[in-house]
């Protein structure tokens, strides 16, 4: 069932590519963190915290908070993401 949901969601990822590239274009210029759900070459599912460094060619240079280094992502490897919202300090 879990690879149905994710043939799914990645159909819809390639389909509607304008509105991730729109998310990931305001948050790089928002100079925003985001969570992103990401899928590697091999299948394996993770679940990132990353902030852009540049964007080109359907390739993500950013920060990874999990891995602690600067990563690649591959655009049609993000299945969803989501703008994190920061708590002010008082």
């Amino acid at each position: 069932m879990f690879i149905f949901i994710y043939d799914k969601i990645r159909t819809n990822v390639l389909l509607g590519g304008g509105e991730m590239e729109k998310a990931i274009r305001k948050a790089m210029e928002e100079n925003k963190k985001i969570l992103i759900i990401y899928v590697d070459r091999y299948g394996h599912f993770s679940k990132r915290m990353i902030h852009i460094i540049s964007y080109k060619e359907k390739k993500l240079i950013a920060y990874c908070y999990a891995r602690r280094e600067i990563r690649t992502f591959h655009q049609d490897n993000i299945l969803a993401i989501e703008q994190v919202r920061e708590q002010m300090e008082v």
